[in-house]
């Protein structure tokens, strides 16, 4: 379903900040509010239960964040599964180098479903399927997915449960953590240096012309990971991306994950639970009205 959008409008939509949660009463002054009702609101409020499944109930300090045993065995099957598909993708780079034509703007889509299948088998190894609606509205071919960004799990579960090979633009110093990174940075994925104006022109310039060869690339508009899982302003350059490279915008949502691996956490506090991943209808024409420019 194609359509015009105003990606001003997208950043004030309830829809696009979570299709789960319902639109909230304004709140009264906090005078007017009583103990009882503070208490009942309280306890209304889903607890993040941290025992999931066989793994003992268990935490520790490192340094000022908490670790949990399920957080540690999340880590645990992202890397263990992550070792054990170097040598797979590996070889598909060598096939890569030998049919892409020319390699540099190839789609080396080999790694990318072999990056799809350990993103999946890591999160399913630790009990998280989160559900996926509005498969229907992915586009075929290239695109720029517009998802909001609360947490590093966005990554893992996009890659791993939205049906279509992904590129990101990514934290250059992701592309440099071992067995994460490293097959990344053989898939062609896109590093960014947010303190630099150089880096981020040819950011730019590399994601127009993956956008060009075929690949459909994520790029987070708010550019960075929101604090508390409020949809941040949007950046204009996934659009501009977009708009250069002549494809369609298709804006993603991911609720109900932040509270599961909130900013400044070492490791997930928890397996997630009742985590929706929404494919909304693409945008085939952008208007940059009321969006942020770049720093």
């Amino acid at each position: 379903m194609r359509r015009s959008v105003c990606m001003s409008e997208l950043t004030e939509s309830a829809e696009l900040r979570s299709p789960a949660t319902p639109p909230q009463k304004p709140a009264r002054p906090r005078a007017e509010v009583s103990s009882a009702e503070a208490s009942t609101a309280e306890a209304s409020s889903p607890p993040v239960t941290v025992q999931n499944g066989p793994v003992p109930d268990f935490e520790l300090k490192v340094g000022d964040k908490k670790v949990t045993a399920v957080g540690l065995w999340m880590g645990f099957s992202v890397f263990l599964t992550a070792i054990a598909v170097q040598i797979p993708i590996l070889g598909a780079w060598l096939y890569s180098e030998a049919t892409d034509d020319p390699p540099q703007t190839g789609t080396r889509r080999g790694i990318d479903y072999i990056i799809g299948f350990w993103a999946f088998a890591s999160m399913s190894m630790s009990g998280y399927r989160p559900r996926v609606v509005g498969v229907e509205n992915l586009p075929e071919g290239a695109c720029v997915y517009a998802p909001n960004h609360a947490s590093f799990l966005d990554i893992l579960t996009l890659t791993g449960f939205v049906p279509r090979p992904l590129k990101y633009v990514s934290k250059a110093s992701i592309l440099d953590i071992p067995f994460i990174g490293w097959p990344m940075q053989l898939a062609e994925h896109i590093p960014l240096n947010q303190a630099s104006r150089r880096s981020q022109l040819e950011t730019f310039k590399q994601s127009v012309s993956s956008l060009e060869a075929g690949n459909a690339i994520v790029a987070f508009p708010e550019g960075s990971r929101s604090p508390d899982g409020v949809l941040q302003p949007f950046k204009r350059g996934p659009f501009k991306m977009a708009m250069r490279a002549g494809v369609p915008v298709v804006p993603v949502t991911i609720s109900d994950l932040a509270r599961w691996y909130p900013k400044g956490t070492l490791l997930p506090i928890g397996v997630p639970t009742d985590v929706v991943v929404t494919i909304h209808p693409y945008a085939a024409h952008i208007c940059l009205t009321g969006l942020e420019p770049e720093p």
